[in-house]
């Protein structure tokens, strides 16, 4: 009867570890997902964190801004996000296409419209990016957002030393930003 006895009290101990195990793994942990609420905030530091382009203060001003991000998980987030860099992109490509009907100067009018097809470009990336997000095609969206990238880098170096063009410059850093915002939020969804 010892025997039965003592064989008992370990396969029992065995037993209620073999159950406890699941439940410990099954015990939320913070982990940002798609379907956990997530905060600008936190939305935001790991953006940050994950994209060295990305300025904290920038991205929860620019996402605290937008009614949509209120309720969002981080997928809806990150769609924010590039709904914004679209936004800016598209205004941009309209100032800089208004800038050219304007610009008497052949050599500025060229440098206009090489940043124009850029932005062109970079639009459909982000419209591609949007549509890949949407899908949850997360490795997709965040080649194309990378893609997009290079319209505020380009534009910038195309109209170096232009006079008479601060606001577009400025309107291109801004689009850089907005652009980093919602590749470091979408690299951040899982």
């Amino acid at each position: 009867m010892k025997n039965l006895f003592s064989l008992y009290v370990p396969l029992s101990l065995i037993l209620i570890l073999l159950v406890s195990l699941p439940l410990r793994r099954a015990t939320p942990t913070f982990r940002q997902t798609c379907a956990t609420p997530a905060s600008v905030e936190e939305a935001c530091k790991s953006a940050a964190d994950k994209h060295s382009a990305v300025s904290l203060q920038h991205c929860i001003s620019a996402l605290g801004s937008d009614p949509r991000s209120h309720s969002a998980d981080l997928h809806g987030l990150a769609a924010v996000a590039v709904k914004l860099a679209i936004d800016h992109a598209t205004s941009t490509e309209s100032k800089i296409d208004d800038l050219i009907d304007l610009e008497p100067t052949p050599s500025v009018k060229e440098r206009l419209s090489s940043c124009l097809e850029v932005y062109s470009d970079a639009v459909d990336s982000l419209r591609n990016a949007l549509d890949n997000l949407n899908a949850r095609l997360y490795d997709k969206a965040t080649n194309l957002l990378t893609s997009s990238l290079t319209a505020a880098e380009s534009c910038e170096k195309v109209l170096e030393g232009a006079k008479g063009l601060s606001s577009v410059v400025a309107d291109d850093r801004d689009y850089g930003k907005l652009a980093s915002i919602a590749l470091g939020i979408t690299a951040s969804v899982e």
